[in-house]
């Protein structure tokens, strides 16, 4: 319980300030990848974003084998890791030097709210797993072997490392985004509710029952809205539907937590819920987001007037 849950002291500080960073550098760039203003990101901003993921990707990757291996070789992967955002800020601005600045993205389409979602949901499982292998003893689970695989996934799902950095990544696009209330509720509960994931996968009932209640809450708030509101939506209505399948399949797979013992019972379960869902709910949001016209401009702007409509790439 102690990997999924550490108990908070001066030698996690060093941990703590590092997720920090990254999960407030990925919080960044979620704000420059979907403007609150409506719209879709121009290329630069995608080139610049891609690389950042890929560039965190590596560097957790790095950051584990120095784990797995420590030794020169590996501080000195983590050492060339961490160094390639040099190249990254190349590849940007080689993209602003080809105009990479006047095509964006189409509004429409799944793959780049899809791949957005592999690579945010990918680097804070890269680094959900470096902290559990780091502060959880690596030994342990490189001599399970293919067990031991199964445990290091479930506990870096299960952490507070994973859980807590998808869970802000989510809350801020809800919060960032103007969602209508109906669906804001809806995506925000579900979002809350993968905050007990640490303590479902340390077997907890009373984190199970807790899901439980903010299920049924979120679900009742959702229809009241609904019934009361003149202007509902057919999307908020199919939007709370999708939520109330993200909440039974995370429920189904808690409760298998509690009443399948086992390595690959329902704690495993519960992880592989999780993570569909969590990609998921960030998938939805990029197609939301994207699919939102630009905002008209307000009259106290004296630049409104000199705005043209730069391409869409494919159009």
């Amino acid at each position: 319980m102690s990997v999924v849950i550490p108990t908070l002291n001066g030698a996690l500080a060093p941990y703590v300030l590092l997720a920090a960073i990254m999960v407030g550098a990925n919080l960044y760039l979620l704000t420059r990848t979907f403007p609150r203003q409506g719209g879709t990101p121009h290329f630069g901003t995608i080139v610049l974003v891609v690389g950042i993921l890929l560039m965190t990707a590596v560097l957790w990757l790095a950051l584990i084998d120095a784990v797995l291996d420590p030794g020169d070789s590996s501080t000195v992967a983590v050492f060339v890791a961490g160094n390639s955002m040099m190249g990254v800020f190349g590849a940007w601005m080689i993209a602003v030097f080809y105009r990479a600045e006047e095509k964006r993205l189409p509004p429409s389409g799944w793959q780049w709210p899809t791949t957005f979602a592999l690579l945010v949901v990918g680097s804070e499982l890269l680094m959900g797993i470096a902290y559990v292998l780091a502060l959880g003893g690596a030994s342990q689970y490189v001599a399970g072997g293919e067990a031991g695989f199964v445990s290091l996934l479930r506990d870096s799902v299960g952490s507070v490392w994973f859980a807590f950095a998808m869970l802000a990544n989510m809350l801020l696009l809800i919060t960032w985004l103007p969602f209508p209330r109906v669906e804001r509720v809806a995506l925000g509960g579900l979002a809350a509710s993968t905050g007990l994931a640490p303590w479902i996968i340390a077997g907890s009932p009373a984190a199970v029952a807790a899901m439980g209640a903010i299920m049924g809450g979120v679900l009742g708030v959702g229809i009241f809205l609904i019934v009361r509101s003149t202007s509902t939506t057919v999307r908020s209505v199919e939007t709370l539907e999708g939520v109330a399948a993200g909440f039974a399949l995370m429920m189904g797979t808690g409760l298998a937590g509690l009443a399948i013992p086992g390595l690959l019972g329902g704690t495993f379960l519960f992880a592989l819920g999780t993570l569909v869902v969590m990609g998921g709910e960030l998938v939805y949001i990029g197609r939301w987001a994207l699919a939102r016209p630009v905002a008209a401009p307000t009259p106290a702007d004296p630049t409104a007037s000199d705005r043209t409509p730069t391409a869409v790439v494919g159009s």
